[in-house]
């Protein structure tokens, strides 16, 4: 059985930098702090608000020549929907047994005795996507991974229930994250 939906998150962290602030953040400045320095450099003069209007009025704007640069990849997430729609009473307890399986994999147990401070840490998963007998080589394969969010909704098209209260549809989807980082290697490998 695959889900209804299945969506794969893949991020990496960039962040901007001005090669022109970087430059004047190290040169000296000239002030009274900066004894037996003969420079007279004024950062706050070459990028403050005056010296970017004395530009402006000569036809000129400053370039802070930004640069995009790589600071490290997220643990890849992705997560999966799945619709039920029970047609008897049996059908809906096994939808209920199900949402409350996963429910209950998300969630730490508290330990007993240590006056609530500790936690046994929730469910490891270990997830393939299958072709028959065969793990499916036109999706990625996964790392271990923990369920980050259950999101349970018992009225997917407006609310309408069987005589017994059970709903007559339920959506039911799973976010998970991934407990190793996946470089370009490990894509390379199928992950």
């Amino acid at each position: 059985y695959m889900p209804d939906g299945l969506d794969f998150q893949t991020q990496a962290q960039y962040g901007e930098l001005s090669v022109s602030q970087a430059i004047a953040s190290i040169l000296p400045t000239g002030s009274k702090n900066d004894k037996g320095k003969t420079s007279t450099f004024d950062k706050s003069a070459f990028l403050g608000a005056a010296g970017r209007v004395l530009l402006n009025y000569a036809g000129y704007v400053f370039n802070p020549q930004q640069q995009l640069l790589f600071e490290g990849i997220n643990f890849r997430s992705f997560s999966m929907s799945f619709t039920f729609t029970p047609y008897s009473s049996k059908e809906a307890e096994t939808v209920k047994n199900i949402i409350t399986k996963f429910r209950s994999a998300a969630a730490p147990q508290i330990v007993t005795g240590s006056l609530g401070f500790l936690f046994i840490p929730p469910s490891q998963f270990e997830i393939s996507f299958k072709s028959g007998d065969k793990i499916n080589p036109y999706i990625n394969k996964l790392k271990g991974c923990y369920l980050q969010n259950v999101d349970v909704n018992y009225a997917p098209n407006g609310w309408s229930s069987h005589t017994d209260g059970s709903p007559v549809q339920t959506t039911l989807t799973l976010a998970f994250k991934e407990i190793v980082l996946i470089d370009s290697d490990k894509i390379d490998q199928g992950f």
